[in-house]
């Protein structure tokens, strides 16, 4: 599976992104205060604003235009072509249609790549990460995130096309192998470990929760409209208070110990 490449992808959910918990608590990490031009993580400043980034599986395009719209300057790269053309209606500049590989891409050329969600659709991540390394220029820099935890394995997994999920120690493995230094590695949406261990996967296999598999495409469509439906109300009061806790936590230097999904920079040696 090439890089960004999910299943049902582009049009299913093109109109949902915005109100998706998932990819709004993600933007509110990558983007959080650019201060000097420069993406400040953990108190230490990372990823510079004015750097060129490649954003690489970008989708549909919602992270990519937050972060576009507060001046970073980002192409988006995605091999689905309806994703691309989502992404192009709502606004993306600079929109690459492909696949990272070593022909379609100069080597040493892209300062910087967002990754976000994308690792555990590849085999090889490792082998993934020394292309993403030969693309980077000297002392480049990758933003990624992945999902954590193999205990939180489900159907929705395998649905997804994912082959891992990972803790932040394989990840650190995986980035040493591939030639890179960890300038940082953590968890988030801590608050979301317990939901799914109880529902994703406690239910399915107590046989509550159909697996996905077993689910008809009227009941796949009305757990999608549930999933991704926008949040209001009391709901989306506490994700967001519980959000920008997590958010506070990481900028003043205080790591989050587990969580659903983990974030990382790796720097290219």
């Amino acid at each position: 599976m090439g890089i960004g490449q999910q299943p049902g992808c582009p049009d299913q959910f093109f109109q949902r992104d915005a109100g998706y918990a998932v990819c709004a608590g993600r933007y509110l990490l990558v983007v959080p205060l650019p201060v000097l031009g420069y993406f400040c993580f953990c108190g230490q400043a990372v990823i510079k604003k004015t750097a060129y980034f490649g954003r690489g599986g970008g989708g549909n395009g919602y992270t990519t235009l937050q972060m576009q719209e507060k001046g970073y300057r980002i192409a988006l790269l995605e091999p689905s072509y309806a994703a691309c053309q989502n992404a192009k209606d709502r606004g993306i500049s600079t929109v690459i249609c492909g696949a990272l590989s070593y022909e379609t891409m100069k080597d040493g050329s892209v300062p910087q790549f967002l990754l976000l969600d994308v690792l555990e659709h590849i085999e090889d991540d490792v082998g993934f990460l020394k292309l993403m390394g030969q693309k980077l220029a000297p002392g480049g820099k990758i933003l990624l995130t992945v999902p954590a935890f193999q205990a939180l394995w489900s159907s929705e997994d395998a649905e997804a096309g994912h082959y891992r999920r990972y803790t932040a120690r394989q990840v650190k493995e995986a980035a040493a192998k591939a030639g890179f230094a960890v300038a940082y590695a953590g968890y988030f949406f801590g608050f979301l470990f317990f939901p799914i261990l109880l529902v994703r996967v406690g239910f399915e296999k107590a046989g509550i929760l159909k697996k996905s598999g077993e689910r008809t495409e009227e009941e796949k469509r009305e757990i999608g409209r549930k999933q991704f439906q926008e949040r209001k109300g009391l709901v989306q009061a506490v994700l967001s208070m519980l959000e920008r806790w997590e958010l506070h936590k990481l900028i003043k230097n205080r790591k989050v110990h587990f969580g659903s999904s983990i974030i990382c920079v790796l720097e290219k040696l």
